[in-house]
């Protein structure tokens, strides 16, 4: 499409009157991306109230004679069959409100709901589009997902736990020297992992600065080291390994990612039928945006992490807290002490990769007490809140529950020294020889030292 923009020469003086000028490119674009929204709504109705024609559906034969690949048409296809169900959100998309570019953004997430879900999100987005036009175009797209994950928190879970159950790393030597790794981790992983690598790299340098020596020479090229942000995560990493194998008597650094939520989902209980939860949302240090989180991942994340009280009202912030964790370090100590790794039976990790899990959660009630805290590996932890894993804690022994299915995990504390009798006197024996075997002792506990104890 070409348009050509005509002016009137308005300087004083006079001048050519009706003078062409050159057509804006932008403009050119703009009007260009409005068409392809049209048409797109037209091609949408068109192929839904299209009958099917020869045998074929009417998509695939229009796919055919318009040489489009099959991944186009069946596109559409699961397009329309999403939208049949979103109405309101049809009508914003004939009318203009919404670009196709957004409309794409909406379906994605609106197709892993049921047809019941779809409907009360096409209303609750129909509102938000009204109230939105002069937003930015993600925001729409931004609010859809998370509309779509709060109404589809279990799904959204069980992805999360099949993407655990994926992570590894792998490493290939290479025969010229080397080695190539590659691997998949859950959200949780890799926010920690770019955290922690943008936090040991270097700082980045741009491409224009041209780096100095001491007198403001610039340095030559050859003499730099390669500065590409991959090469320094790659340092980065080298550094962590090395701090960890070297050790601290404090030991290593927890690590550190962000979670924004609402406060219903820490507060209230998982059984409230009440319940209304907004969607969580965890930030990293990569490119995409913020990764939505199940109610269950933010509860596992929520019984170990500081906390920052917010409050907002709507997108203004009004006030912001200190950050504070209820599990001190004293009683993050008595704990590992009294578990010593991982307490999930046959789970061996040790208590550098735990986390302190809430046996009663504190959106249940459940104090921040040794009596109440549990150590858990990361896979476990998250077993333990996806699937719904019910843990009882009593004198310290462990007792988890799934259905028809228990186990036991014994504490792990030195146990006392056992008792053996006395063995029986030779009545053969002179008086005032040594006796075989050896006497029983018992020693009475202290009853002011086991107050004392935090376990």
């Amino acid at each position: 499409m070409k348009v050509t923009a005509v002016g009137t020469d308005t300087t004083i003086g006079g001048g050519s009157k009706g003078r062409a000028q050159a057509p804006d490119p932008c403009r050119t674009a703009i009007d260009a991306l409005v068409q392809v929204d049209r048409s797109m709504a037209t091609v949408l109705r068109a192929l839904a109230d299209a009958p099917p024609t020869a045998g074929l559906p009417a998509a695939r034969l229009v796919g055919l004679a318009a040489h489009q690949t099959g991944w186009d048409v069946a596109y559409l296809r699961r397009c329309i069959e999403t939208l049949q169900a979103m109405p309101l959100t049809w009508a914003a998309f004939d009318d203009g409100r919404i670009s196709w570019s957004q409309l794409r953004r909406i379906v994605g997430p609106a197709r892993r709901l049921c047809i019941a879900d779809r409907a009360t999100l096409d209303h609750q987005l129909s509102g938000a589009i009204d109230q939105n036009d002069r937003a930015e175009p993600d925001r729409i797209c931004e609010l859809a997902e998370d509309m779509a994950c709060r109404l589809d928190d279990r799904r959204t879970a069980e992805r999360e736990q099949a993407t655990a159950d994926r992570s590894y790393i792998h490493f290939q030597p290479r025969l010229t020297g080397g080695t190539d790794f590659h691997g998949h981790g859950d959200d949780d992983q890799i926010a920690t992992l770019t955290a922690a690598l943008d936090a040991a790299a270097d700082r980045p340098v741009a491409d224009d600065e041209q780096p100095v020596d001491v007198d403001g020479k610039p340095i030559p090229a050859a003499w730099l080291r390669h500065t590409a942000r991959g090469a320094q995560r790659m340092e980065g990493l080298r550094r962590i390994s090395a701090a960890y194998l070297a050790g601290a008597d404090g030991g290593p650094a927890r690590p550190s990612v962000t979670v924004v939520t609402d406060l219903t989902t820490i507060t209230q209980s998982e059984n409230d039928p009440g319940c209304t939860r907004a969607a969580s949302r965890l930030l990293w240090n990569l490119a995409g945006g913020r990764r939505p989180l199940s109610s269950a991942a933010v509860r596992m994340l929520t019984c170990d992490a500081d906390h920052v009280p917010m409050l907002t009202d709507g997108p203004q912030l009004l006030a912001i807290g200190d950050a504070h964790n209820p599990i001190t370090t004293s009683l993050r100590r008595a704990v590992i002490a009294r578990d010593q790794g991982c307490r999930f039976p046959g789970c061996g990790a040790p208590s550098a990769h735990s986390d302190l899990h809430h046996v009663v959660h504190r959106a249940d009630g459940g104090p921040t007490t040794p009596g109440n805290l549990v150590a858990l590996c990361r896979p476990h932890h998250r077993t333990v809140h996806q699937h719904n894993w019910r843990l009882t804690l009593t004198d310290g022994v462990l007792t988890v529950r799934h259905g028809r299915w228990q186990f036991t995990s014994q504490p792990r504390l030195r146990p006392p020294p056992p008792t053996r009798a006395a063995a029986p006197r030779d009545s053969g024996q002179a008086r005032g020889s040594p006796a075989t075997g050896s006497v029983a002792t018992h020693r009475e506990p202290n009853p002011k030292m086991a107050d004392q104890l935090p376990f």
